[in-house]
Order: structure tokens, then sequence, then C-alpha cells
């Protein structure tokens, strides 16, 4: 009676491992969030923005370039000199002195100019550079995401697995259990050796043991599997719902062109035979346009609205 009842409470404590308060992931479900809460996945998608930008920089340097500058002075004392009159009068005739001040109170000036490259050699290699960077960036981030894919994939078939093996060490113990019983009852009526209930006792602690480390394996293997779809470790996990569409897209050994690292790599050495060709560029000649206009107001009672010339 003791191990019948033993019986009814360990299966009463499988159905309630996957009750309501579990949660329940399916293969494209749980790459769905292990993707999503990927840490690395987001720092690499930072640097294929960064890199996006900075290809977006080396095309601004293709546009012109406009400056303006402006330049205020102002003279609150200006020079003055006295000529005297009999300088400039007549014999006989008397001048009076005269006042000579050199220049004016405001002095206001204005220079715009414009510069647009036609040939840089240096602007394509650059250019050239930035793409195949931010080409490298996007390999690795699928690299990264097809790694993570993978990672999670083996998590969520620990725990199926791991469900399975619980559920076999339960069967097993259950079958023990009934049969250390059956044992127990032939002994009673001594139809039964005491060797016979000593091996079904062990038999039954054997399969104790083997649930109970199933049981441990089960939690741990769920416990990698929360912490790989960002979820709290104490989350109760069960896996369900094994589909074809739900197995990562790894690229095969027979077709290396869809395979990641061998895309990088080749990559970087295209990286390098650019670094290379941007030395030889940057010793070629450029040629640019230039252009600048510049215009000045002299005045004594800063009237801005008038009185401007242009300047050589």
């Amino acid at each position: 009676m003791k191990h019948l009842l033993f019986s009814i409470l360990l299966a009463g404590f499988s159905f309630n491992a996957f009750g309501q308060d579990t949660l329940r992931l399916t293969l494209e479900e749980a790459l769905a969030r292990g993707v999503q809460h990927h840490i690395e996945l987001r720092n690499q998608q930072v640097n294929i923005d960064l890199a996006g930008k900075a290809l977006g920089k080396i095309d601004a340097r293709r546009a012109p370039v406009v400056t303006a500058s402006g330049d205020l002075r102002t003279n609150l004392v200006l020079p003055t000199t006295i000529i005297p009159g009999a300088a400039f009068a007549s014999p006989g005739q008397n001048e009076e002195d005269r006042e000579i001040r050199f220049g004016t109170i405001f002095n206001l000036s204005g220079t715009v100019s414009a510069t647009y490259p036609v040939i840089d050699p240096l602007l394509s290699a650059d250019r050239e550079v930035a793409r195949v960077k931010q080409r490298l960036e996007e390999t690795i981030y699928e690299k990264q995401k097809a790694n993570a894919r993978l990672v999670i994939a083996e998590a969520w078939y620990d725990v199926l697995l791991q469900q399975e093996q619980t559920r076999l060490a339960a069967q097993k113990r259950s079958r023990a259990l009934d049969l250390l019983s059956i044992t127990t009852t032939r002994r009673e009526a001594g139809v039964a050796l005491p060797s016979d209930l000593e091996r079904s006792r062990l038999d039954e602690a054997n399969a104790r043991a083997a649930w109970e480390q199933a049981q441990n394996q089960l939690l741990l293997s769920r416990q990698t599997l929360a912490y790989r779809c960002g979820l709290s470790l104490d989350t109760p996990i069960a896996v369900s719902g094994i589909t074809p569409e739900g197995v990562p897209d790894m690229p095969s050994g027979a077709q290396p062109e869809q395979r990641w690292e061998l895309r990088e790599e080749q990559l970087r050495l295209d990286l390098s035979r650019l670094d290379l060709d941007r030395l030889d560029q940057q010793y070629k000649p450029n040629l640019s346009l230039y252009g600048s206009a510049s215009v000045q107001h002299l005045s004594d009672d800063f009237a801005i609205w008038q009185r401007w010339s242009p300047l050589d």
C-alpha cells in the first residue's frame, strides 16, 4: 500500500511539472527569443550601423564644401593728422589748418568660398574600403547569428532529451516499486527467498537514484535554455512541437560558399588588398575647383544696408 501511494504521488508530480505555470517553447520560439536577447548580436548590429555611417561620411566628401566668414572691426579713436593752412595758402592769404583722419570707425567684411573635388583617387579608395568593411560587419553578424541559433537549438534538444529520460526513469522507478511490492507480498507468503527481496530493494534504490539524477539533469538543461533565451533561470520550461522548419539553417560542407566564416576570411583578404591599393592612390594628384567672393563695408555710422564694395 505504501509503494502504491508513492507511485500515485510520483505520477502527480510528473503531471504538475508541465502545469499551467510551465512555459512551453517550440524550437522556433526558442530561436526567436534567443536571437532577440543575444548581447553579442546587439553589439554587432551597432558595428554595422557605425560602418554604414562611416560610408556615408565618405560619400559626403564628394559634395562641394562651402565656407563663410565675417570680420567686424571698430576703431573708437582714429588717428588725426593736422596739416597747417599755410601749406595750401597762396602768397599773402591765410588758410585754416586742415584735419585729416585716416580710416573709418566701422570696418565690416565677409567672405564666401566653395571647393568641389573633381578628381580625388583617395576618395574612391576610401569609399571601396568602407564598403568592404560594412559587408564584413554584416558577415560577422550572420556568422554570430548562425552560431547563436546552433547553441540555442542544442540547448532546446537537450531539454527535450532530458524530459524523455526523466519520463523513462519515472516509469522504471514505478515498475521497480511494483516489483518490490510484489516481492514483499510473496516473501510474506513464504514463496520468495530473502535474496529476491534484497534484489528488488536494490533495483528500486537504483531506479530512484537514476530518476533523481534525471531530474537534476533536466533542471540544469532547463536553466541553460532559459539563459540562452534571455529568461529567468527559475522559469519552468517544457519543449514541444518538433518541426522540420524549426531546425536552424546550417551550411553544408559540400557548399563552402555558404559558410559565413569562409566569407569573412575572403572579405578580410579583400580589405587587406584594398588597403595596399589605397597607399598607392594617396600619392596621385588631385584636382579641385575653388571659388570665393568677398565684400567690405566702411562707414562711420554703421549703415550696413549701403556702401558695400567687392574685394578683389
